[in-house]
């Protein structure tokens, strides 16, 4: 059972996952509301469905064996596993905000589904991911933050 975003499969079951998300919805672990998890989950995947240069990087044999256990050994990411600074959104965004992100969210998960070009983003614990595996770490980044709220 990989789930993959560029599947419409998998998109469905998010869109009704996010469906139920609340403004007031409290997380189970974790300092982000709602609609901070909104914004994060989006800025990651407004960056993966624009396309990227290569970044000439080569992946480590640590970022193999990672990427290999996290993406296909393990059944969820970690609790408490902090974001890379960039990606930090904590204080960054209104919680009025909440209902524009979670549209902005729907969009972007159907843009995965229309998403026909290769994906050549480095990932920062990974290294190089073909598509798929773009797909696979996206729906388990999603899925994480969605069981983080409780849906």
């Amino acid at each position: 059972m990989n789930k993959n975003l560029f599947t419409q499969s998998a998109v469905e079951g998010m869109v009704q996952r996010i469906e139920k998300l609340q403004p007031e919805t409290y997380p189970q672990w974790g300092k982000m509301n709602a609609t901070e998890m909104l914004l994060h989950c989006n800025s990651i995947h407004e960056r993966l469905l624009t396309p990227a240069t290569a970044s000439g990087k080569r992946t480590s044999l640590k970022q193999l064996l990672i990427r290999t256990v996290v993406l296909y050994v393990m059944p969820h990411y970690p609790k408490n596993v902090t974001a890379p600074k960039p990606l930090q959104v904590s204080g960054k965004i209104s919680v009025t905000e909440f209902e524009n992100q979670k549209e902005k969210c729907l969009q972007l998960l159907h843009q995965f589904l229309q998403h026909n070009q290769e994906v050549s983003h480095y990932h920062p614990y990974f290294g190089n991911l073909n598509k798929k595996e773009w797909g696979r770490t996206s729906w388990k980044h999603l899925d994480h933050h969605l069981r983080q709220f409780g849906v």
